[in-house]
């Protein structure tokens, strides 16, 4: 659910102009950290102080900062490497706050620091994030060692390594999500921007005097449902009947003929004598002359295989 909802909040926050540039290739640019990941914070500051509630103080501490720092950042964008370093901060001062005290786990926050840092994007600072968080393990050894606590818990030290790769990981894999998700959204827009150049084309040739998808917005509203893999089937014959019928409309608004003269023009393309047509139509032949003239003029054509011709490049007659 909470993949789901990621691309969302990239849409809702777009990067600033000047991101872009430092992100580099692969991984959307200015991506912003998730608030849900960055809540992170306080609730590990809460399950120190609910692991040793005798030293909670400094932990409920920091979880109160940490959470009117979300509060206070979620009303607008925050550039996702200044978050990930404040994170760092919190990070580093819960590890010295509990330093000595082996009861409750000191290294937690960096955990989710791992996670941010696989979603900031590039230059990644996860390098910079690793060797803060290896110097923050060596220097808990360190003590612990010193202390006499190193080994009080033999699946300790294997806990904290398979816990912090474990973290780094599903960072890198939420991120690569978001990333193709996001390039999925940018090839949705790339083909609707494609089809609504083709479809205006199409209708600026028709004679419409609107010939922008924006101008009908069934039509809109079809293309977008079709590039964005919605439309079934029976959609889409709608939306070619509709596209048909706009065609139509502008071929019919733009005919400079006459509806008599449509109806000799179309009794010319079958071949037929002038007296055979006049007899069809309850005229005389030189009725039919008369009208057949009008539409030559019209075209400015000079036989009748070349107003046929003629008609048929205008979409009067069918191929």
């Amino acid at each position: 659910m909470f993949l789901a909802r990621l691309p969302g909040s990239v849409s809702r926050s777009p990067a600033p102009a000047g991101e872009s540039s430092a992100s580099g290739e692969g991984g959307p640019p200015g991506l912003p950290l998730p608030a849900l990941i960055r809540l992170g914070m306080p609730g590990g500051a809460v399950l120190v102080a609910l692991a040793d509630p005798r030293t909670a103080a400094w932990a409920v501490l920091l979880a109160g900062i940490g959470l009117l720092e979300v509060a206070w950042t979620g009303r607008r964008p925050v550039l996702p490497q200044a978050a990930l370093y404040r994170d760092v901060g919190y990070a580093a001062a819960l590890l010295v706050g509990y330093l000595h005290n082996f009861a409750v786990p000191a290294l937690l926050l960096f955990a989710v620091v791992a996670i941010e840092s696989a979603l900031v994007p590039r230059p990644w600072p996860w390098r910079r994030v690793a060797a803060a968080g290896l110097a923050a393990l060596a220097l808990r050894l360190g003590v612990a060692a010193a202390s006499g606590h190193l080994f009080a818990h033999p699946a300790w030290l294997a806990g904290v390594g398979l816990a912090l790769a474990g973290t780094w990981i599903w960072g890198a894999t939420i991120r690569t999500q978001a990333a193709l998700q996001q390039h999925f959204r940018q090839r949705q827009q790339a083909v609707r921007a494609a089809w609504e150049t083709v479809v205006g084309q199409l209708l600026a040739e028709s004679g419409l005097p609107a010939a922008t998808v924006d101008a009908y917005p069934r039509l809109g509203a079809g293309l977008a449902e079709v590039c964005a893999g919605r439309a079934d089937p029976g959609r889409c014959r709608e939306l070619g009947q509709l596209l048909a019928g706009l065609v139509r409309a502008g071929t019919a608004t733009s005919c400079p003929l006459t509806p008599r003269e449509l109806e000799v023009l179309q009794w010319l393309a079958t071949g037929l004598s002038y007296r055979a047509i006049a007899r069809r139509l309850h005229l005389s032949p030189g009725t039919v002359r008369a009208h057949a003239g009008k539409i030559m003029r019209k075209a400015g054509t000079h036989s009748r295989s070349e107003t046929v011709e003629w008609a048929r490049n205008c979409r009067l007659l069918p191929r």
